[in-house]
């Protein structure tokens, strides 16, 4: 039975490598080619594509690299998982791309007035009295990150997240310039690794390559 999970998991492996760098790749080259105004993605999703993009490291470890003193290396790799598994869970939020700080903080205002949610704003947070929640906004280098604590009013970051949204649309806000060209560069990283998995793959079913 192991020899043949060895067998067809080297068989496998390079084409799962392929299959989720491309997509991926695919995935950030319609974004970058479409996006006309700030992105807003889910922390949650974006670690769990973390999360599935190192599973074939996990596989390949569990599966072929599992015996001799492979030990370690299923160790790490199980870490990992996990910890983008819990990451998942434990860190809810948003992440907003390609927008500009003055831009961020002016749409947030707007949205919650229309929300009718009272605010007080500090550096770097926003108190929301009526919830007793605050929400914490960071900016760097074009991307914003919004949290909320305590983390049970979630659903009330998720209504200004959609506002956001609309007020990006409603107002023309514009999508920062460079993000177009980072997507589309991150793309093309992706889909040379997806080929070079193809590549890989093609190799082990010539016979030419033995993964271990």
């Amino acid at each position: 039975m192991s020899k043949i999970l060895w067998h067809w998991g080297s068989l496998a492996v390079p084409w799962v490598f392929a299959v989720i760098y491309i997509a991926l790749g695919a995935i950030l080259l319609g974004v970058g080619l479409s996006a006309r105004r700030p992105v807003v993605v889910r922390r949650r999703l974006l670690l769990g594509l973390g999360l599935w993009t190192y599973v074939p490291f996990w596989f390949k470890a569990m599966v072929i690299d599992l015996r001799g003193s492979a030990g370690s290396a299923v160790l790490l790799t199980t870490g990992f998982v996990a910890f983008f598994a819990v990451a998942s869970w434990w860190f809810p939020g948003y992440i907003v791309y390609g927008v500009k700080k003055d831009d961020l903080w002016v749409s947030l205002r707007n949205v919650l007035v229309k929300l009718e949610l009272p605010f007080e704003e500090s550096e770097g947070s926003v108190q929301l009295n009526t919830l007793g929640a605050r929400v914490r906004v960071s900016v760097r280098f074009g991307n914003a990150q919004l949290r909320i604590w305590p983390r049970h009013n979630k659903a009330a970051l998720h209504a200004i997240v959609e506002g956001l949204t609309e007020e990006f649309i409603n107002s023309g806000i514009k999508v920062r310039r460079n993000l177009k060209l980072e997507l589309v560069l991150c793309s093309v990283m992706l889909f040379g690794f997806g080929l070079a998995s193809a590549g890989l793959g093609v190799a082990v079913l010539e016979g030419r390559i033995h993964l271990r």
